[in-house]
């Protein structure tokens, strides 16, 4: 898994979020954020080519965002507590993030995001 990715703001290239782990085999996108406590403020893992995902055996809720090819945001379920499901069509990929960040970083339908190695 990729780690120390950032996500942007397509249009003006300011980052919104400075750690996000990126999920790209099926065994890391199977287990995903399973096993852990919490998800940082600042933190995510992108899944890509996923159009849905479950909150199985998760032990906090997440904000998800739903993203086209173009990383358009179609979609975003906020607070999606464990043990359920979401999907949206259309999507090839979804970031994950801590609950509340998608409000917080005004992450809207419509807003288009770009990822790109963390500068140290």
């Amino acid at each position: 898994m990729r780690s120390g990715v950032e996500v942007a703001d397509a249009a003006t290239g300011d980052a919104l979020l400075s750690s996000v782990e990126v999920a790209e085999t099926v065994w890391e996108k199977t287990v995903g954020l399973l096993g852990r406590n919490c998800l940082e403020p600042e933190g995510g893992m992108l899944l890509r080519g996923c159009s849905s995902i479950h909150m199985w055996f998760m032990r906090f809720p997440l904000d998800l965002v739903y993203l086209d090819h173009r990383c358009e945001v179609l979609r975003v379920v906020e607070g999606l507590k464990p043990w359920r499901v979401s999907f949206c069509f259309g999507a090839s990929a979804v970031l994950e993030l801590a609950a509340g960040s998608a409000k917080t970083k005004e992450i809207v339908p419509g807003r288009r995001l770009c990822f790109r190695e963390r500068q140290a």
